[in-house]
């Protein structure tokens, strides 16, 4: 496949560049920053460098863009509490590469969404089907980034799916940087209770469900992406302090959580969720690398980059 993968450098997307390498694919990497290209070194890839959020750059870099895939991937995490900068990248940004894309030849458009859009559903079990219900600031802006797509896949004749993911973890990114560091210098506590129920999955097995998609050229659908087994956040935390040799933790309030890394983060996180897999599995054939988080945990420390 030509493929174009936008957020290139970033968790998610330096994972999926590595994949489609691997598997012939010619790749073109969209980037902000040209020092971006480091992390590449060694790969057979192309370049193009913009900021999504720079409607005239985009323009520029993505002009006549011919590709089977473009996988959508560069956003920002709520983390960031600017709520301008998440309007700017997530909603803005989604306009002008839908907007480019109309001007050129996309085969297929996948965007990576969160399980943030439905809400908080108190431990039920969610699937594809599940109604959508954002109530924080951050889903509320990828679902509206969500329905533009859709918009122009419904007006414009764009083809497109979504990958809806559970908790995205690996050997980089907040995995990384908000528990594996705090637990070895003692600081990090559990939100809340830590008694609620998230849906994992690893950033390869992320990566290898894009992948499979675009091979698939599965056109206009939605998959839910995790592992085989939702855990109670608490039991995850405890297996990664068990693994590293480090004390178990203890909680803090979920106010105080809230003041130090955001109040749609804690939300987020500290929300009820349980998914399925089955349809990816299904329809596609799907076949996950760490079924369960005790194998991808595993394989997240093995290869930490800290």
């Amino acid at each position: 496949m030509k493929v174009l993968v936008t957020g290139a450098s970033g968790f998610i997307g330096s994972a999926l560049v590595s994949v489609l390498t691997k598997k012939g694919h010619e790749v073109t990497c969209l980037i902000r920053k040209e020092e971006s290209k480091e992390k590449f070194r060694g790969m057979k890839v192309e370049f193009r460098v913009a900021d999504i959020t720079n409607e005239d750059a985009l323009s520029e870099a993505l002009y006549g863009i011919d590709v089977d895939v473009l996988f959508h991937l560069a956003a920002i995490n709520p983390l960031e509490k600017d709520k301008k900068i998440q309007q700017q990248v997530n909603v803005d940004g989604m306009k002008n590469v839908i907007d480019c894309c109309l001007k050129g030849k996309v085969g297929l458009f996948v965007y990576a969404q969160g399980t943030g859009l439905f809400g908080d559903v108190k431990g039920k079990m969610i699937d594809e089907s599940t109604p959508r219900n954002p109530d924080t600031d951050f889903a509320k802006m990828r679902s509206k980034a969500e329905e533009m797509l859709w918009l122009a896949n419904k007006k414009e004749d764009l083809p497109a799916t979504v990958l809806i993911l559970g908790d995205v973890y690996g050997p980089s990114g907040w995995f990384a940087d908000l528990i594996v560091k705090k637990l070895r210098d003692g600081s990090f506590k559990i939100p809340g209770s830590g008694d609620y129920y998230r849906s994992l999955v690893h950033v390869d097995d992320v990566a290898n469900a894009l992948a499979l998609v675009g091979e698939k050229n599965a056109k206009n659908n939605t998959y839910i992406v995790c592992d085989d087994e939702p855990v109670k956040f608490e039991e995850f935390v405890n297996l990664v302090a068990d693994k590293l040799g480090m004390k178990r933790p203890g909680k803090a309030p979920a106010f105080l959580a809230k003041m130090a890394v955001g109040s749609d983060m804690i939300k987020l996180l500290t929300y009820s969720t349980r998914a399925r897999n089955t349809k990816i599995k299904n329809e596609l054939g799907f076949a996950l690398q760490y079924p369960t988080y005790r194998e991808g945990v595993e394989a997240a420390l093995r290869d930490l980059v800290i």
